[in-house]
């Protein structure tokens, strides 16, 4: 991605050409940081990013026994490509704070530092969800699908085609699939125009408690 969390670590695709003609080993720069990287083909070569404050930095592809004092080997000649560090994301609260198991529930998120960017999704226990950015304190998402009524961990970060999901919070917050109750039928089927009958519904599932 071009993108990432400011506390680094997520694997980073670079894409270009004649990595695999250097006999050195490669090495990219994050500003004035610099990582080793891994050349998987003539054209795809993939880092870990360093840890970096928030904002953007000039990415450079270098080779070189010494990475403090390396040839330039393959970057943008105009001085690197940009790669942005973002914030961490703070979550505070989700509301609601459950959904059934088919899904569709419009999630807000509450909480610090969200960027307004595109990519941004909330991930469901690994199911990824597009988000709507309201403000840097508050997304909504739609709660995804789940096979079975469960407790998932809510994230959220950006999607790279490539490097899939990247968290950009430290920490989540849990969020209930429940089975929806099916409704049966009610007793009696008929009562008074003036009201004050109780009637009893009938459902075939346990799971009828769910947060709001």
């Amino acid at each position: 991605p071009q993108m990432g969390p400011a506390w680094g670590l997520n694997t980073i695709t670079l894409l270009g050409r004649n990595f695999d003609s250097v006999s050195d080993e490669m090495y990219v720069e994050f500003g004035p940081s610099i990582v080793p990287a891994t050349i998987v083909s003539n054209t795809v070569a993939t880092c870990k990013a360093p840890a970096h404050g928030v904002g953007f930095v000039s990415l450079r592809v270098v080779h070189g026994e010494n990475p403090t004092g390396l040839m330039e080997y393959a970057s943008d000649k105009r001085g690197g490509i940009a790669y942005e560090y973002l914030n961490v994301v703070m979550l505070d609260a989700l509301s609601p704070r459950s959904s059934p198991t088919r899904g569709g529930t419009k999630v807000v998120v509450a909480g610090e530092n969200f960027p307004g960017v595109s990519a941004l999704f909330c991930s469901f226990g690994g199911t990824t969800s597009a988000a709507e950015w309201l403000s840097t304190n508050q997304i909504a998402c739609n709660a995804p699908s789940a096979i079975e009524p469960s407790m998932v961990s809510v994230n959220v970060g950006i999607v790279d085609a490539d490097a899939g999901f990247v968290s950009l919070t430290q920490s989540a917050i849990q969020f209930r699939y429940y089975e929806e109750p099916r409704f049966h039928g009610l007793h009696p089927s008929r009562g008074l125009t003036t009201g004050g009958s109780v009637v009893k519904l009938t459902f075939d599932s346990s799971s009828t408690q769910h947060d709001s």
